[in-house]
């Protein structure tokens, strides 16, 4: 397993990126899942009052990280009260990018 935790910029938090090869090896993190699906995406708090959103890859490509990049999106704007804004989507385009590039840069996917 490799890991790799970031501050997340703008909206504080974690976001922590894993390579796994087995599921058992995230059970720390407590995925609510049955199954060894390529890439799975979890929020959880810790003691530091920062959530932590977790993007936990067996292996990825760059829609299976866009597909989780959404996901941690969506739990960020959850969790500070924020609605999805279609005519000014330019801080969900930003945290987006940010996530996908910092995946890219993780996994290695080109």
């Amino acid at each position: 397993m490799k890991k790799k935790k970031l501050n997340i910029p703008i909206y504080h938090g974690h976001l922590i990126l894993i390579k796994y090869k087995k599921l058992e090896e995230i059970k720390k993190y407590k995925p609510n899942c049955k199954y060894s699906y390529s890439a799975i995406s979890l929020k959880r708090p810790y003691k530091d009052n920062y959530t932590r959103y977790i993007i936990a890859c067996r292996y990825a490509t760059p829609s299976i990280i866009a597909h989780e990049a959404l996901h941690i999106v969506r739990y960020i704007y959850e969790d500070r009260g924020m609605n999805f804004a279609p005519e000014n989507d330019e801080n969900l385009a930003y945290m987006l990018a940010w996530i996908t590039k910092e995946c890219h840069k993780f996994f290695k996917v080109k």
